[in-house]
């Protein structure tokens, strides 16, 4: 029964058509946003952990999304950081803050209740896309590439009704 219990918690993720919940957190330098800052438009989270297990996805969903043109009025993206889950969340948090020049936006969800609402099991990254009516439209599950990135951020804008140009060197890894 435990067995079944652990597998059915690693398997489960959020399911398109889940609402985004209302929310109220603060970036790695104490700025406070609430979810009223996304009315109208569609948004990109990287739901994620500042954790050692979960550093390449992070690093790779950066790389990969970071290059592409996110337009000031264009979908909002930021990582989701639970820090709930850190055992250095000072350290975690100074890095964040040193490498910190938005976009994306780093928000921090310090007690991962967030995370739990949107449905995404601690110890995992994921991509979650909502449209400008807070529903959620696309879960990416998978390793991060270029080609998944530009699959994200083109839904992002078509969500927006926005024409979705690449700058000629967008998601290309260095």
């Amino acid at each position: 029964m435990l067995v079944c219990f652990a597998l059915l918690a690693i398997t489960a993720s959020p399911e398109p058509g889940l609402k985004r919940p209302r929310f109220s957190l603060e970036d790695a330098r104490g700025r406070a946003f609430t979810s009223d800052v996304l009315e109208g438009r569609s948004a990109v989270f990287v739901v994620t952990a500042p954790t050692v297990s979960q550093g390449s996805a992070q690093e790779g969903w950066s790389r990969s999304l970071d290059p592409l043109d996110w337009p000031a009025d264009g979908p909002f993206y930021a990582f989701l950081e639970d820090l709930s889950q850190s055992w250095f969340k000072e350290v975690a948090l100074g890095e964040i803050r040193a490498k910190y020049d938005p976009p994306p936006w780093f928000l921090i969800d310090p007690t991962g209740d967030l995370r739990k609402a949107l449905g995404v099991p601690p110890g995992t990254t994921m991509v979650l896309v909502f449209d400008t009516h807070a529903v959620l439209q696309l879960v990416e599950k998978a390793a991060p590439s270029p080609a998944r990135a530009r699959v994200i951020w083109r839904r992002a804008l078509e969500l927006m009704n926005l024409s979705a140009s690449p700058k000629p060197d967008a998601g290309v890894t260095r």
